[in-house]
């Protein structure tokens, strides 16, 4: 009676290891049904990285601010003029390069901590 049992939990053992090394990840996650484990596939979901995303939109927005403080509001203008005259790329920058409300109001911040 128990080498049938030990007959069947060998089976079962073999079984799940297949599947395990069929699977490309190697991950098997078990889960009890019935007194039996039972190997089942993990849901892969793609994700956006949004703190990734926020971190490079708060950088770019402060280098702006710094190129602003540093150049001050004519230099900064006149460098957009020069990416605007050039070819598809450079207009493309000074789109992204535009100042904006909240840039120009971190750059009088930068002025006030800095005292420049």
């Amino acid at each position: 009676m128990s080498n049938a049992n030990l007959a069947r939990f060998y089976t079962s053992v073999n079984e799940i290891e297949a599947a395990h090394g069929r699977r490309s990840s190697g991950f098997v996650r078990l889960v009890e049904r019935d007194g039996r484990l039972v190997p089942v596939s993990l849901a892969r979901r793609r994700h956006v990285p949004v703190k990734g995303m926020l971190l490079a939109v708060a950088s770019l927005v402060g280098f702006k601010a710094f190129l602003l403080m540093s150049l001050g509001s004519v230099g900064y203008a006149g460098r957009l003029e020069l990416l605007e005259e050039g070819n598809a790329l450079e207009r493309a920058g000074a789109l992204i390069m535009k100042a904006g409300p909240l840039t120009t109001f971190m750059a009088e911040q930068l002025q006030i901590l800095f005292g420049a």
